[in-house]
């Protein structure tokens, strides 16, 4: 009996399939990435756990450094999707709980992608062509948006006048992202889960409450 459901067309079987390993690579190699840097990494070992081969991740992405690139493209798009997200109820509001709804945002949207803080301190411990390219490509439009951030919060009298709003944004990245960042070190000290719903929860009311009380 024939299936009333039409078959799909073996272009777009195979596009989806494509995709499919195109994504499983990614996801791994973020993970490599993320917890041994660049050097540290190698597609030998990122093909073996993701069951594919080396040949395929260089068809898919050309380099090792396109993989990267790809790997950072990815998670910082899906930050910034979920920060854009927020955008509309950012804008509506005004003063201190505008600042509140902002950070709030921008600790639960890293927080759902941890190795975006992992990839980021891999690269940002020394000088590289690499870390120049994720500056200006990804993170320099994230950091304009919290040095933004901070320049209302020291109009409003909440950060010190006097301060640099760089020096500021570093301060605080520490203290939105190191429990998260560093959650294997987090969860042997304290033994419970920074990553789970209730810790961010319980993380982001205390940045609030340091910041404005």
């Amino acid at each position: 009996m024939q299936s009333a459901v039409p078959n799909k067309p073996v272009g777009t079987v195979r596009e989806t399939q494509r995709l499919a390993t195109k994504s499983t690579i990614l996801d791994v190699a973020i993970e490599h990435f993320a917890a041994r840097g660049f050097e540290g990494s190698s597609l030998p070992d990122i093909a073996k756990d993701c069951g594919s081969r080396v040949s395929l991740i260089l068809y898919h992405f050309g380099s090792k450094l396109g993989l990267w690139e790809a790997c950072i493209a990815s998670v910082y798009d899906a930050v910034e999707r979920k920060i854009d997200a927020a955008a509309p109820q950012i804008a509506a509001a005004s003063g201190i709980e505008r600042l509140q709804i902002a950070i709030a945002t921008y600790i639960r949207a890293t927080a759902a992608y941890p190795a975006f803080h992992r990839l980021l301190f891999q690269e940002a411990m020394q000088d590289s062509d690499r870390l120049s390219w994720l500056v200006e490509h990804h993170q320099r439009a994230i950091s304009d948006r919290m040095v933004a951030l901070i320049e209302e919060a020291k109009m409003a009298k909440l950060l010190p006048a006097d301060a640099s709003s760089m020096h500021l944004k570093f301060v605080l990245s520490g203290m939105f992202a190191l429990p998260i960042a560093f959650a294997p070190e987090y969860r042997l000290l304290a033994r419970e889960e920074p990553i789970d719903d209730t810790f961010i929860d319980r993380h982001i009311a205390l940045c609030l409450r340091l910041i404005v009380g």
